[in-house]
């Protein structure tokens, strides 16, 4: 049988143990426990800005209200997404409201709509 610890070395190691746990303990304090770090993160998305530097994926895009139910692709230039995106961030409007904007005109403006339909075919 083992020999039964004196009060004295239990109460030696508990203090041991105190003193190291505090040593962690004020080592640790400038840096975060990481479920503390997952939790400022996840807070910092919560209260990021709601413009995003690209577009969102699919998955994340609202449902388009009833109004506009037909979706099509559309693949652009580099710069034209950026300055789609530089227009958003100057005014707010999304590029999808914008893109509607513009079709619209084309279908209300037989000028522009010529003008349209013309580049259009010195682009294909």
């Amino acid at each position: 049988m083992a020999d039964k610890p004196t009060k004295a070395s239990t109460t030696a190691a508990g203090n041991k143990l105190t003193e190291q746990l505090s040593a962690r303990a004020t080592g640790l304090a400038s840096e975060p426990a990481p479920a503390t770090r997952a939790r400022q993160r996840a807070t910092a998305q919560r209260n990021a800005p709601t413009v995003r530097k690209g577009a969102p994926m699919p998955a994340e895009q609202p449902k388009p209200p009833a109004a506009y139910s037909a979706r099509i692709s559309l693949t652009t230039t580099p710069e034209m997404k950026r300055d789609l995106d530089m227009a958003r961030v100057e005014d707010g409007v999304e590029a999808t409201a914008r893109i509607r904007a513009m079709i619209s005109l084309w279908q209300d403006d037989p000028r522009l709509r010529a003008r349209v339909d013309k580049l259009a075919r010195n682009l294909r």
